[in-house]
């Protein structure tokens, strides 16, 4: 994606998770990209207060034009316009917060290295650079040898690290028929496999199958996003 549908993309909120990290990654590193960012942003700015001037002028041509003044009737039907224009903002506001794509983001947040945490001076490993790559959030380079590794090993919990470094680059399709695989075998993220499955069903508008992976999750009766599993229940029943 190129850089001005990025900038869009991201004062638009239509970017996903992975295109919101390189918009963070760029800004923290490439000068030229932060220069037109900024650019983007005073233009924006710019927009709102015109529109704003021209709103407050047409509000004073409307005052100077009415010479009489408002009798209880009218101030009643203004009343009543202003409440039900506040209902219907709130509505909105609150119905956009819980569409698919909103939720998904508010909930998801990449998955920490716990498996094998990268601590410098140790002795490497032949997953040192799986693991290194994924917490360095170069998640392709993490995908490229968890795949190397997986072609010489059954670790279940290396696979469920596969499938975070997939996510991470919004492949969830991808990732979702590995988690699926993952939910018979024996690891130590049984947990964690069920909470993503539920948050790409919710991605994908499959809101049924996300009521059941939750519902999984809660049976393992972990003490893993308890909260998160009740409010985002609630949410989707």
């Amino acid at each position: 994606m190129e850089n001005e549908q990025l900038i869009q993309g991201y004062f638009n909120k239509s970017l996903s998770h992975a295109e919101n990290a390189e918009v963070l990654r760029l800004l923290a590193n490439d000068t030229a990209f932060k220069t037109q960012f900024n650019d983007y942003k005073n233009v924006q700015a710019a927009f709102k207060l015109n529109e704003k001037e021209q709103l407050k002028a047409q509000l004073n041509n409307l005052d100077q034009k009415s010479a009489r003044p408002y009798t209880k009737s009218v101030f009643r039907k203004v009343a009543v316009f202003a409440v039900a224009s506040c209902l219907i903002v709130s509505l909105f506001y609150v119905n956009s917060r819980n569409t698919p794509s909103a939720l998904y983001d508010h909930y998801y947040d990449s998955y920490p290295n716990v498996y094998q945490p990268i601590v410098r001076g140790n002795d490497t490993t032949e997953n040192t650079k799986a693991f290194a790559a994924y917490e360095n959030k170069a998640y392709l380079k993490a995908q490229e040898e968890f795949e190397n590794l997986l072609e010489t090993t059954t670790d279940h919990n290396i696979t469920f690290y596969y499938a975070m470094s997939l996510i991470n680059q919004d492949k969830i399709i991808e990732a979702k028929s590995i988690l699926d695989s993952l939910k018979t075998k024996q690891h130590d993220f049984l947990a964690e496999v069920y909470w993503y499955s539920a948050l790409i069903n919710i991605k994908t508008e499959n809101t049924k199958e996300a009521i059941q992976n939750l519902g999984e999750l809660k049976k393992l009766n972990t003490q893993f996003k308890s909260t998160e599993i009740s409010e985002l229940l609630q949410k989707l029943n």
